[in-house]
């Protein structure tokens, strides 16, 4: 349940130059519980939407999700298209709503580029802009009042309309799962980015190169001059940082140039952000009080990256950076890069607007990159780490312009939803799962109430980070296997009734050991 109340103590009345303010208030609140709830089940925490064509592609990262028991649903976009809708992202978003009601679906993850995935337009209008891209539609399913959140309250076919031709669309804007999309073109661009998914979340966790981070920045804006805006925006993100290894490249400081950025990148870096100007192909700063002078770097910068195995998540509060609407853009580019770049990025989709000097940090783009770095130092997955800074911002800004609609609206996660920022620690119970029923070794279907059943014999195996040396299995407290290599798996097959508990015990190259276990009901004759 999450209500939101907005209370205004304060009122002014220009007319008679007063104003009008209550010393407390009393706030009643009075819920009455569904007749049933709105979630049936809880079946799956991922739901993966994709062209049939990338379903072979994707399936090792469905069955890795799997395996860190992340339960996973691969659709088709053809599976998506069977709800109802007026037009083909619609019929997206009512098969996204289905899966949370239905399965239970907490993490959304779209696959595919702006000419394989349909993508929808917000008519948010800035004043330079009539429309962009905006992902929060398929988050955003519900409304204040939990009804389906259409974004078209006035059905005229124009969506997230604020000051658009004089129409004003009703939309609380909180996202209902976390989402993110893999903006592929192609099979090749899914196989490349998954293997980086996967090879991220067994390797990060302790990595002396995670640990480290890079901050970008110089005098964004043409003011008075006392403030550099990127620089002061990284300097309080730094505030977040404390566990990182922080380097400082300002433009301030003449340090900062695209040689600079990539050997830092290249060193190992988990976090790097980047504050400034942009457009799809790169992003840029200036040199105090030079605002004829660009310093910074472009896709192409991206290509001669060498950081094999030690990929970012990186943070572009600039214009533009993520706009994918006509192809490849620096956010994708990042994310995309075969052995290199990045494992997600934050960027936005259009103009993004930032206020000046000091204020920089208090609305538009530069509070949401402060709320993205203090996120994403929580160790937060992917996805939470956008809704959370979503959140955030409307709970923050209880008054909003188009300038702040138009910022929440186009901030985009391009990666997986559910990456673990930092990787996970040690092993998991990847099989059998919670709450499936085994036949003969074989995984059938999901049963009722969550219970692990398992007819015959079966084969536990056990998901793994890179630091792991062995595993030992463990039936009911009894040591039964020592597994010395991966992968890690051991058959339980002996006569078997009733209720019994499968343990996992992983020992770490550093030492230490980390356990999971799972309840199981067996017959095995």
């Amino acid at each position: 349940i999450f209500l939101s109340i907005r209370a205004f103590p304060a009122r002014y009345i220009p007319a008679e130059n007063e104003v009008e303010y209550v010393n407390d208030m009393s706030i009643e609140i009075k819920y009455t519980p569904p007749s049933k709830p709105l979630l049936t089940n809880e079946l799956y925490d991922l739901l993966i939407i994709a062209p049939s064509e990338f379903s072979d592609s994707l399936q090792p990262l469905v069955e890795h999700k799997n395996s860190w028991g992340i339960s996973t649903y691969l659709a088709t976009l053809n599976e998506a298209y069977s709800s109802p809708g007026r037009d083909e992202a619609e019929k997206i978003k009512y098969f996204i709503k289905d899966a949370i009601e239905k399965w239970g679906v907490k993490y959304v993850m779209l696959v595919g580029s702006a000419n394989k995935f349909p993508i929808r337009l917000s008519y948010t209008y800035d004043g330079e802009e009539s429309n962009f891209i905006s992902d929060l539609y398929y988050a955003d399913i519900y409304d204040a009042d939990g009804k389906f959140s259409s974004w078209d309250t006035n059905n005229n076919d124009f969506f997230g309309e604020y000051n658009h031709n004089g129409n004003t669309d009703e939309m609380d804007l909180y996202p209902d799962v976390y989402i993110g999309r893999l903006a592929c073109d192609n099979s090749a661009e899914v196989s490349a980015v998954v293997s980086k998914i996967i090879y991220y979340e067994r390797s990060a966790y302790g990595g002396e190169w995670f640990g480290k981070a890079v901050l970008c920045g110089g005098d964004s804006h043409n003011d008075d001059g006392s403030v550099y805006e990127g620089e002061y925006t990284k300097e309080h993100a730094a505030n977040y940082l404390n566990e990182f290894e922080i380097t400082k490249l300002y433009a301030s400081e003449g340090n900062l140039d695209d040689k600079s950025i990539r050997q830092a990148i290249n060193d190992g870096a988990g976090f790097v952000d980047f504050s400034g100007h942009g457009n799809r192909y790169s992003w840029a700063t200036h040199p105090p009080g030079e605002f004829n002078t660009w310093i910074g770097i472009d896709v192409s910068d991206v290509t001669l990256l060498s950081n094999t195995n030690e990929y970012p998540v990186v943070v572009l509060d600039a214009c533009s950076t993520g706009n994918f609407k006509y192809g490849n853009c620096l956010a994708w580019h990042f994310v995309k890069a075969s052995d290199k770049g990045a494992i997600a990025t934050f960027a936005t989709t259009a103009l993004s607007w930032g206020y000046l000097g000091s204020s920089c940090i208090a609305g538009l783009s530069g509070y949401m990159d402060i709320r993205l770095t203090k996120h994403f130092s929580q160790m937060e997955k992917a996805g939470e780490v956008l809704a959370n800074s979503i959140d955030d911002y409307l709970n923050y800004h209880s008054r909003m312009d188009k300038a702040d609609y138009k910022t929440v609206e186009e901030f985009e996660l391009f990666g997986d939803p559910t990456l673990q920022i930092g990787g996970y620690e040690g092993c998991s119970l990847s099989k059998p799962r919670p709450g499936y029923f085994y036949l003969f070794n074989k995984e059938v279907m999901p049963t009722l109430f969550g219970r692990t059943f398992i007819i015959g014999k079966i084969e536990i195996e056990a998901a793994t980070a890179t630091d792991m040396t062995k595993v030992d299995f463990y039936i009911d407290e009894e040591l039964r296997h020592t597994a010395e290599n991966a992968p890690y798996t051991w058959t339980w097959d002996e006569i078997a009734f009733g209720k019994h508990n499968i343990k996992i015990v992983g020992y770490k190259e550093s030492g230490g050991t980390v356990e999971n276990d799972l309840d199981v009901t067996i017959f095995n004759i």
